[in-house]
């Protein structure tokens, strides 16, 4: 087992120093989390200097929010990753699966931990950096494209998020496929064009094994999120093509991780897989003189 370690560069001429971002999603905590897998990402953390911690959802796999033992190995690692850096936390689908009143004040909860910022359709700014965790209701994620992208809007302009354009805006939002939705883009441009970064994860590398994908490494190529009608629309592994990477939005810098644990819940957590981080450096440019 190994850590796999995509980097990725933004530039930013907003008023910020050069930051470094670590994200990693789709960790899936449930009771036999694999601890080499934590371990991996750790001693990276802990050997290389970073300014933030980001985790765009499906921290737990389905409601384990109300499991004693899972909540404990959540704050054990958040306390780990607290001890290292500032770590923001949004929720994904699986955090959300018919969240009850007590689920979403376990994760509330998670805030009392030193250095952890656990957003819930909220905001923190930090110095110069205004985070947003945004997460659309469950039921976005099992309708189609043009009902999801609906929902995504409402929900967002809802959330009423307070952006400025002299701040570098951090969205973390779980779900790739609708924010980079053209019709999204345009109908919330009005927020969106202040946004210079979004996370997001979800997509777990199409499910593509990192030996499969390496030996097609010439022909899988990012092209960015598909607009278009996919040919298996019910085949996960068609979408191999619009879930990795780094892609440009009409403002922001779009990255999907390819997944902590790449295969989710396909696999049980045991049996080892390679874990996926992203390094992300914020790279300070001089604004141009016309």
């Amino acid at each position: 087992m190994k850590l796999i370690i995509d980097e990725n560069n933004v530039e930013t001429n907003k008023n910020i120093d050069n930051e470094k971002f670590v994200l990693l999603a789709d960790l899936h905590l449930n009771k036999q989390l694999n601890q080499k897998m934590i371990d991996l990402v750790l001693s990276f953390l802990y050997e290389n200097k970073v300014d933030a911690i980001l985790i765009p959802g499906d921290i737990m796999n389905s409601s384990y929010y109300t499991d004693k033992i899972c909540l404990e190995k959540l704050e054990y690692l958040l306390k780990q990753f607290g001890e290292i850096s500032k770590t923001i936390i949004s929720l994904g689908n699986h955090d959300i699966y018919k969240m009850t009143n007590e689920q979403r004040n376990n994760f509330d909860k998670l805030n009392r931990i030193n250095n952890t910022y656990a957003l819930d359709n909220a905001q923190v700014k930090i110095g110069n950096i205004n985070f947003l965790g945004f997460s659309t209701s469950h039921k976005a994620y099992e309708v189609d494209k043009i009902k999801r992208n609906n929902i995504f809007i409402k929900e967002f302009s809802n959330a009423n998020f307070k952006i400025k354009k002299d701040e570098f805006n951090v969205l973390l939002n779980h779900h790739p496929k609708p924010v980079a939705s053209n019709y999204v883009q345009k109908s919330l441009s009005y927020l969106f064009k202040d946004i210079d970064l979004i996370v997001s994860g979800h997509l777990h590398n199409g499910y593509v094994p990192d030996e499969i994908e390496q030996f097609f490494k010439n022909t899988i190529k990012d092209y960015g999120i598909s607009e278009t009608p996919e040919l298996f629309p019910k085949k996960i592994i068609s979408r191999i093509n619009y879930c990795r990477g780094m892609h440009s939005l009409k403002n922001s810098k779009l990255i999907i991780t390819k997944g902590f644990r790449t295969y989710a819940g396909y696999i049980p957590s045991f049996i080892e897989t390679n874990p996926h981080i992203n390094e992300i450096n914020i790279v300070k440019t001089k604004k141009r003189k016309f």
